[in-house]
């Protein structure tokens, strides 16, 4: 992809700027904070559920199947949790559940 010599071209300025994107994105919750533990004190417990399954990297139609819900639920779950936590997707959450300490 990169090339080891000479000027960088187009193609490698794109996957460069792509590749910042998103770990811009993904960085907030590295390496452990505060908020990134507080934010899952507010959630219920069967949200606490949802989200250690997503983390696992369930989709809602599987962790439909383990909570016996609705997929619809889930989606609404999902949703909820991500407007309270703040994260903007899935994986976002994923690396904000990962990171709190283990008493969290």
């Amino acid at each position: 992809m990169f090339t080891d010599s000479g000027p960088i071209n187009a193609h490698d300025k794109l996957a460069l700027r792509v590749l910042g994107q998103h770990l811009s994105a993904l960085s907030r919750y590295v390496p452990t904070t505060d908020s990134a533990i507080s934010c899952f004190a507010r959630l219920t417990p069967r949200q606490m559920e949802v989200v250690g399954l997503v983390a696992q990297g369930l989709t809602n139609l599987e962790i439909a199947g383990v909570l016996v819900l609705a997929e619809g639920s889930v989606k609404k779950h999902v949703s909820r949790i991500l407007a309270e936590t703040k994260c903007r997707s899935r994986t976002e959450l994923t690396l904000a559940y990962m990171s709190r300490s283990p008493s969290a």
